[in-house]
């Protein structure tokens, strides 16, 4: 299984001029971008200075849609969705405002999930003039944006000081809505509104000397602790630039600390500046993209934890005024506290496994000793465990002077909180068994349905080594599981697939 989290996340809204646009994903692996149109408007039908782009994950399938708030005149706005399936997208129709009701010059877009159903919502913080502004929701139902108001406060909040961002600062699994406010020209606060019911409560996470006028907000878990962070692009006095991270301890911001200070590897002050988790890893990332003379170049500073380190990720043909660019929020991979991958000491304490999956220990190590019912014991495949082992444990005691571990089969979702994996699995001939299909540490049960949700997500494609089906699968609230199962020409299965997808394997 291969990390699949932040794979589809990144979009670019082009200006191909003629008032046409077109929307291409930026489809990251291996450390680099590579670039798949996946909508084009005619001729005539798209003017880019009339709309505002985000991206975000609307329909909860894993890769993320584009966002397009559109001004249509009159002080009307239309919200539309480009549904994409990483190949092609759709444009839909999301929301229209009434006439003189809604003016996109007058907003400020966010994407988080803010009621937790792994659909994508926005935020938008609207100007009411006279230091008073209103935050609306706008919830998801995969097709289509319910707006409702969140907050409003009709005095001491410019709109035009205000910056904003989403994301989950308080750790309780729905989305925030965070504001740098440019209280003075030397000092700022952090604004968080939380949830609560559907209603957005305010509080001051952070309040210092800062130059808000100076910087750029962007939102995402830097440090993979579970609670969204700031980060600033923050252009100084002498004109060079650096990432700064007010890193949330879910009731506050620390005092902001620079991840990148000006090196060999300039941050561009002219830039489209995202954040988001591109690499996979549970660490989100900061994008940006820049002027290369004629080209655009696509930066990605790869979080650590406690720094950004660049690396140059795309390089397009593009002209850098013709280009938008977004990255949805990723749930990025979090892994259980339940999970304990065996130690080297365990495995040398190991003496016997059991058929029915009881481990028997010489002793306690000190991962033995702490084992509780709940835990989730991992391994590799090897020599003792030949398709790994993803066991949970039911009970832990003693005989005879060893440690007796008696366990059952766990599956993902007592392994992965949150997150997205890939399955990537080629069936041959030898795979094949009486009840089912089996490959290292893989197994398809005969008559036993797929996990919910399991579905054609690609076109089939036929090639010298079999017939190939992308499947996705959400695993519990949070994770998927994505990827490829590649039939070999010379093996034989049945599979039952309907309107709904893959219904069963044998």
């Amino acid at each position: 299984m291969a990390n699949a989290a932040g794979r589809y996340d990144t979009l670019v809204l082009r200006n191909m001029g003629g008032k046409r646009a077109a929307l291409v994903q930026l489809v990251a692996e291996n450390g680099a971008f590579t670039q798949r149109e996946l909508w084009r408007s005619k001729k005539g039908a798209f003017d880019t200075r009339k709309a505002t782009f985000a991206a975000g994950d609307v329909n909860a399938d894993g890769i993320a849609d584009g966002i397009v708030l559109y001004e249509l005149g009159g002080g009307r706005s239309r919200l539309l969705i480009y549904r994409s399936d990483g190949f092609t997208a759709k444009q839909v129709v999301a929301w229209t405002s009434k006439r003189g009701a809604f003016k996109r010059a007058k907003a400020k877009l966010a994407v988080t999930d803010l009621d937790r159903d792994g659909r994508d919502d926005l935020l938008v913080l609207y100007d009411r003039g006279r230091a008073g502004v209103a935050l609306y929701s706008f919830i998801s139902t995969g097709v289509k944006f319910k707006q409702k108001l969140a907050f409003s406060q009709r005095s001491g909040l410019i709109w035009s000081k205000a910056q904003l961002a989403a994301g989950d600062v308080t750790g309780d699994g729905r989305g925030d809505g965070l504001i740098l406010y440019a209280a003075t020209a030397k000092k700022a606060r952090l604004l968080v509104f939380s949830a609560k019911g559907s209603k957005l409560t305010k509080k001051v996470f952070w309040s210092g000397a800062y130059a808000a006028g100076h910087a750029r907000l962007a939102a995402g878990d830097v440090d993979s602790d579970g609670d969204c962070d700031a980060v600033c692009l923050m252009k100084q006095p002498n004109g060079k630039v650096r990432l700064d991270v007010f890193a949330s301890s879910g009731k506050a911001f620390k005092k902001p600390v620079a991840w990148y200070k000006p090196g060999a590897t300039p941050v561009p002050a002219v830039s489209r500046f995202c954040v988001g988790d591109v690499t996979g890893d549970g660490r989100a990332d900061v994008l940006t993209a820049a002027a290369a003379g004629a080209r655009t170049r696509v930066t990605t500073w790869v979080s650590s934890g406690s720094d950004f380190v660049p690396e140059l990720w795309f390089t397009g043909a593009w002209r850098y005024a013709t280009v938008n660019l977004g990255v949805a929020p990723s749930v990025g991979i979090t892994v259980s506290d339940k999970a304990e991958p065996l130690t080297d000491a365990s495995r040398r304490y190991l003496r016997r496994v059991g058929a029915d999956g009881t481990l028997t220990f010489a002793g306690k190590t000190g991962q033995v000793a702490r084992l509780e019912t709940g835990d989730v014991l991992l391994a590799p495949a090897g020599p003792t465990f030949p398709s790994g082992l993803c066991r949970k444990v039911l009970s832990v005691g003693t005989q005879d002077g060893e440690v007796v571990v008696k366990t059952a089969q766990a599956d993902l979702c007592d392994v992965i909180d949150q997150g997205q994996v890939a399955l990537h699995m080629n069936i041959t001939p030898e795979d094949l068994a009486d009840d089912g299909i089996r490959a290292r540490g893989v197994r398809i049960v005969r008559d036993r349905p797929s996990p919910p949700g399991v579905r054609s997500n690609a076109r089939r494609k036929d090639d010298p080594h079999g017939i190939t089906f992308t499947l996705t699968a959400p695993i519990g609230d949070w994770a998927e599981i994505e990827g490829e199962i590649t039939l070999d020409p010379d093996a034989y299965v049945n599979w039952q697939i309907g309107w709904g997808g893959l219904q069963s394997a044998s």
